[in-house]
């Protein structure tokens, strides 16, 4: 699901490979943020041996290799500096993923904020990714 939707928002985009990169991190909150249960199954701690039936397993594998392949094109254009893949997009998921469970668990203080401001720092979060990822 999680999948589906960003692959759709992405295809809907007429942006560049660099919006399409955005568009994985934002996708990936609002997700969090209008599914959490759902969430939570997909990216919680599992305990050991824990099994899930086909219909359940967890979306994280496919939506990370998304992810690293967003940044992947974005390093070869020029967009993002180079570096280590694996250690880009694990650095990149790890920033939507806390963001996405500091909503989702009420940690933000959002005292005063409206949605529209709520969404306004989501977008934030995703930007200040970028600027930390892109070229000197």
């Amino acid at each position: 699901m999680m999948l589906r939707q960003t692959e759709e928002r992405i295809a809907r985009s007429r942006g560049n490979e660099l919006d399409h990169f955005a568009i994985c991190g934002l996708s990936y909150i609002d997700f969090a943020l209008n599914y959490p249960s759902h969430y939570r199954v997909m990216f919680g701690t599992r305990a050991e041996n824990s099994y899930f039936s086909d219909e359940l397993k967890p979306e994280s594998i496919p939506v990370f290799k998304l992810l690293r392949d967003k940044i992947k094109v974005c390093r070869e254009k020029g967009l993002l500096k180079p570096g280590d893949l694996q250690e880009m997009t694990l650095a990149a998921w790890s920033i939507v993923h806390g963001f996405a469970m500091l909503r989702i668990d009420h940690h933000l203080p959002t005292q005063g904020m409206d949605e529209n401001n709520l969404r306004e720092l989501q977008r934030t979060v995703v930007l200040t990714l970028y600027f930390g990822l892109r070229p000197e």
